[in-house]
């Protein structure tokens, strides 16, 4: 005859099983509370700056822009959490607190200058992040962004090394502001009819293409 208790299940957690999971969480919270003491201690900027560079030479959309710039962030992000001290991680957690903080986008006019300026920033000891992306119909891998750490941007130092960089302008928006002069001939020159017009715009397209190529 099989004993009446064959089916009960009982559990009783141990005084050991409670006291480890107490003392575990109590020094989770611990490094917690300690991390927010380190943080709220630093002296941070009074306008913490992020720079990111696009790479024109990859003729991104807009929409695509922003992704490449969000994704050198992460990489810059990823590259602080594996290879920087204890006070480089927490500054920059503090920059990403403080509010206002900025990000301004900038431009490089193809990959050879993306590197030099990569390389001339470490230089200043500015960190960065670069984003390596499959571009084109051939899928060929380039570097379409960079993101560099927090910076003060109203340092004079900074404002020197920043100041001969330019505001990113996607491409398209760029050839549309180059050539308002042609814009401005078309339609002056509707009166001529609708064949000649359309000539004159397909030029433009042709000559848009060609400066991709």
């Amino acid at each position: 005859m099989a004993p009446n208790n064959i089916f009960k299940i009982e559990y009783e957690p141990t005084n050991t099983l409670v006291d480890n999971g107490k003392e575990r969480f109590d020094t989770i919270e611990s490094d917690i509370n300690r991390l927010k003491e380190r943080i709220e201690n630093l002296e941070g900027y009074s306008n913490p700056t992020q720079y990111i560079f696009i790479n024109k030479a990859c003729y991104l959309n807009v929409g695509k822009a922003i992704a490449q710039a969000s994704h050198a962030q992460e990489e810059l992000f990823v590259d602080l959490l594996d290879n920087s001290t204890n006070e480089e991680r927490d500054f920059f957690y503090k920059c990403m607190r403080q509010n206002p903080r900025t990000i301004i986008i900038l431009e490089t006019q193809d990959t050879e200058e993306l590197y030099k300026i990569n390389s001339y920033l470490e230089s200043c000891g500015i960190r960065t992040g670069i984003y390596v992306d499959e571009i084109g119909e051939n899928y060929s891998l380039e570097p379409t962004a960079m993101a560099t750490t927090y910076v003060d941007k109203e340092d004079p130092r900074m404002k020197l090394i920043f100041s001969n960089f330019k505001l990113y302008r996607s491409n398209l928006e760029e050839f549309y502001y180059n050539r308002l002069d042609n814009i401005d001939y078309i339609v002056n020159h509707m009166s001529e009819g609708p064949f000649k017009t359309k000539k004159l715009v397909q030029k433009e397209i042709q000559t848009f293409n060609s400066s991709k190529s």
